[in-house]
């Protein structure tokens, strides 16, 4: 997220200066430099293998596991904070109205629906960038499917931080705190000195 976020404010601010060339080696190195790590982020989120450390691998084990995510234990994640007496109706909204479990049906689909965004984006990875498979070339992804995908994973993992500890994550994309364009600011080539004149 924070990668989108950086590559896309330096687009504008190429684009916005009328003095800067538009295209050229160090343009597209900076597209392909972003698709390339984001596309592969989002690979590393989607394997669900035993081995495996990701967003589908948690998704997988929350589905089996699902009784251990009761009704009992999650609202009495809120014991003692003012929305407890929300806690009930905020199940509800997760597990289904009246359910004493998380079903592992909803895991299932939200499972489903999230490899079907990011198989894309997985199939391009592991057949162009991770390996160079022989055979039939797949569909390039298009940057509409890069941020569809980037948006599933950060909308599911919002879900299931949720579904998992009671609390919620308002932004997925992290605020830097510091001045990062800072390096815009000053030329990166600097002038060389002058050559002092020699005495004859």
């Amino acid at each position: 997220m924070e990668s989108r976020f950086v590559y896309r404010e330096t687009v504008s601010i190429i684009l916005a200066n009328p003095t800067l060339p538009k295209a050229g080696a160090f343009q597209e190195r900076l597209q392909l430099w972003y698709v390339d790590s984001v596309i592969m982020a989002v690979r590393r989120q989607a394997k669900g293998g035993n081995q495996s450390i990701s967003l589908a691998r948690l998704m997988q084990d929350v589905r089996d596991h699902s009784a251990l995510l009761s009704r009992k234990y999650w609202t009495g994640l809120f014991k003692g904070y003012v929305t407890e007496h929300l806690a009930d109706g905020m199940f509800d909204n997760i597990a289904g109205a009246g359910e004493n479990h998380l079903p592992r049906a909803i895991v299932d689909a939200d499972l489903a629906a999230f490899r079907q965004i990011v198989v894309a984006i997985e199939t391009w990875a592991d057949k162009r960038i991770a390996h160079h498979d022989g055979g039939v070339t797949p569909i390039a992804p298009t940057f509409a499917d890069l941020d569809a995908a980037l948006d599933e994973v950060g909308n599911t993992f919002q879900k299931y931080f949720s579904v998992i500890t009671a609390d919620t994550i308002a932004f997925t994309t992290p605020t830097i705190q510091y001045n990062w364009k800072k390096v815009f600011t000053q030329p990166w080539i600097a002038p060389k000195a002058p050559t002092a004149n020699r005495p004859e």
